[in-house]
């Protein structure tokens, strides 16, 4: 629904320095990692969707994919280790758990709030807590972390960028080419759509902003 709503508020692309769906993706994702509050009740619950990428080592399992680019949509899987974060346009490294003994099974079950609630949150989060100037998603941490933090690399440009830092090439920026007046009508869409979704209007949610 986030990716509809973006697609028909004319953001959902990242060519046109917006944001692409891999983007989305990710932002929906860290948004459902974080631990959540209920002022109703004045209760803490747990987020939504586990944090994989903070898991212990060990239960990890690694592979690295090497990109034959002579061989279209060929790879070749290896278990090398030592290829994290390599700015090598044909390597990617990752880690997954495979949940074997069902420790993630359920986890947002303890979530009280609804689809809607959470969908209604999301655009609320991005376009009243976030702060583009000085924030910037780190998914490999699943937090939103300040620009200056040690953890990211330095950012060259002088103009507000949307910072959506790459699971698994650090170095790069998912929504680097989402600034100045782009970004601003993204923060106008996730505004509007905030209001209208509060009002119970999807229809006028998905009304192009501009």
């Amino acid at each position: 629904m986030v990716k509809a709503i973006c697609k028909a508020q004319g953001i959902n692309d990242a060519k046109s320095g917006y944001l692409s769906s891999y983007a989305l993706t990710w932002m929906g994702i860290v948004f459902l990692q974080q631990e959540g509050h209920l002022k109703s009740t004045g209760t803490s619950f747990k987020p939504v969707l586990p944090r994989l990428q903070q898991q212990p080592f060990e239960r990890m399992t690694e592979v690295t994919l090497r990109l034959n680019h002579n061989l279209p949509n060929s790879q070749t899987i290896t278990s090398t280790p030592s290829l994290v974060n390599s700015k090598s346009s044909d390597m990617v490294h990752c880690r997954f758990d495979t949940n074997k003994d069902g420790r993630h099974t359920g986890t947002g079950h303890a979530n009280p709030k609804s689809l809607a609630r959470l969908l209604i949150e999301f655009f609320e989060f991005f376009a009243r807590r976030f702060f583009y100037a000085e924030m910037a998603i780190h998914v490999a941490r699943a937090q939103f972390l300040p620009k200056t933090s040690k953890e990211l690399h330095h950012e060259s440009t002088r103009t507000t960028t949307f910072r959506v830092v790459d699971p698994f090439l650090h170095h790069r920026n998912l929504t680097g080419t989402c600034r100045g007046d782009s970004l601003a009508r993204v923060w106008r869409a996730f505004d509007h759509s905030y209001r209208m979704l509060s009002a119970g209007d999807l229809e006028g949610a998905m009304t192009i902003v501009e």
